[in-house]
């Protein structure tokens, strides 16, 4: 399903995480060093999902017009916290293939989440209007790609 221009941005950043997710998933599998993981889904956070989370979370806020847009949205910034709390386990150190395995797994849950629930109802719920000033903003996220770390732990 093509995404409304709007949304474009977030979608592409999340196509860019679900590529992390498959490369994590790789690196798990073939017992890569969970050092160079974490750095890696340090760099991912670091260099992406973190402006993310927070821009998705500043936009979307603004636009909880009905009670089912207002639950999804609730929803995201649950989501949003448990894998900042991953995040912070990340970074103090105490990563595991285990802790790795949920990050990927709750990650690709939570894109799928907005991709396939959220974002259609945004498109249903807000107006023209509005979407298009939600894509002015959007457009000024950063667009990197997870594949130009420089330890290829997934091959």
């Amino acid at each position: 399903m093509k995404r409304h221009k709007s949304l474009q941005p977030l979608s592409r950043q999340h196509h860019n995480a679900l590529m992390a997710v498959l490369l994590l998933k790789k690196g798990v599998t073939k017992k890569a060093s969970t050092e160079v993981m974490s750095r890696f889904i340090l760099s991912v956070w670091n260099d992406e999902l973190k402006e993310h989370f927070s821009t998705e979370e500043q936009i979307l806020s603004q636009h909880q017009q009905n009670q089912l847009l207002s639950l999804l949205i609730e929803q995201m910034f649950n989501e949003h916290e448990q894998i900042k709390e991953m995040i912070n386990a990340v970074t103090s150190g105490s990563a595991s293939a285990q802790l790795i395995r949920a990050f990927y797994q709750k990650l690709e849950q939570h894109i799928r989440f907005e991709e396939r629930v959220l974002f259609p109802v945004i498109e249903k719920v807000l107006n023209n209007a509005a979407l298009n000033a939600m894509g002015v903003q959007l457009s000024l996220l950063p667009q990197n790609s997870c594949v130009n770390f420089p330890v290829k732990f997934w091959e």
